[in-house]
């Protein structure tokens, strides 16, 4: 029997695919920094990276913004994402957002027995997913934001392995009763399966994890912020972020989901974010609950606002004479 080495296991739970499935998202290690440092808290709160998560986020929108972020997830596995949007005609017709997300791992060892029964390496070959996201949001009442979301997913395991493709899409809404209050709902991978599954090389298909997300985001005051987040997976996330004179912020966060064991494992998160008029830097850590392990994360974004420019009429107004 063949066995591979411990750097699978680690992508495995890296990838926090389900148990018997490879048919992950990687949104759900969390878009950007902010939102890790904050439990992964993020469907009612109304920013870019947020827009992936809820697409009716995308609906805020108001300026061209563009977020990068990487990591080396715990230690091992390289992951970068980058994401960019902005709004269509000056927000009359909502926002558009694109998102481009990787993780792989790298020579990935593949062993068996010789006669003796030892261990030896045979080949090695190399992971990667990729998720490419194109999010749309707009505002249809003053107090109701919807938005729709596209996502293509490309799995590779080198060559001599099969190789996996597939597309879905998500819908949410965002609701404000009040104004420090926002109050989102996701529908994730909506479409029937027959349309919507990684589909392999080898002719096997797996359907996508149908879910419904809800969340709330509370303004305590301008400058103090809460989000919590909950699934249909029994999954709760808590973040919380405190601005100091709009330019240092601090966040923590916490995350419960269910271990597999019918058990449920915490995960703490911690961050901080720099910003400087339209440029921003943040920095989160998070430490897996059940492998006990620690990732860092860092964003780079910045936003340029639209200048309206004045057009002039097509025909000048005759002068009275």
């Amino acid at each position: 029997m063949q066995n591979r080495c411990l750097k699978v296991v680690l992508a495995c739970l890296v990838f926090m695919v389900p148990q018997g499935a490879l048919a992950g998202n990687l949104l759900d290690l969390g878009m950007g920094a902010k939102a890790l440092s904050m439990g992964r808290a993020q469907i009612a709160v109304h920013d870019l990276p947020s827009s992936f998560i809820n697409p009716a986020n995308a609906s805020s929108i108001n300026r061209f913004t563009f977020l990068s972020m990487n990591s080396l997830l715990m230690g091992e596995v390289p992951y970068y994402m980058f994401c960019a949007g902005f709004p269509l005609m000056n927000g009359a017709w909502g926002g558009l957002g694109f998102s481009f997300l990787n993780a792989s791992v790298s020579d990935i060892f593949e062993t068996g027995k010789d006669n003796a029964g030892n261990v030896i390496p045979i080949s090695s070959f190399d992971y990667l997913r990729q998720q490419a996201i194109v999010s749309y949001g707009k505002d249809i009442a003053d107090n109701i934001a919807v938005g729709i979301s596209g996502k293509f997913i490309s799995i590779s395991m080198g060559s001599s392995n099969p190789y996996g493709a597939g597309f879905d899409m998500d819908a949410g809404i965002l609701i404000y009763p009040q104004e420090r209050i926002s109050l989102g709902f996701v529908f994730e991978n909506f479409l029937p399966s027959n349309y919507s599954n990684i589909k392999w090389s080898n002719g096997t298909k797996e359907n996508f994890q149908n879910l419904i997300k809800g969340g709330l985001f509370y303004k305590f005051e301008e400058s103090l912020g809460l989000a919590i987040d909950g699934t249909s997976a029994r999954t709760l996330r808590i973040g919380i972020e405190k601005d100091f004179n709009k330019v240092l912020l601090l966040r923590g966060g916490v995350e419960t989901q269910n271990a597999g064991t019918g058990n449920q494992a915490s995960t703490l998160s911690c961050g901080v974010g720099i910003r400087l008029k339209d440029v921003n830097f943040d920095y989160a850590y998070h430490q897996d609950a059940e492998t006990f392990s620690s990732s860092h994360f860092f964003s780079f974004g910045f936003s340029i606002p639209y200048k309206e420019v004045e057009t002039p009429p097509l025909f000048m107004a005759k002068s009275e004479k």
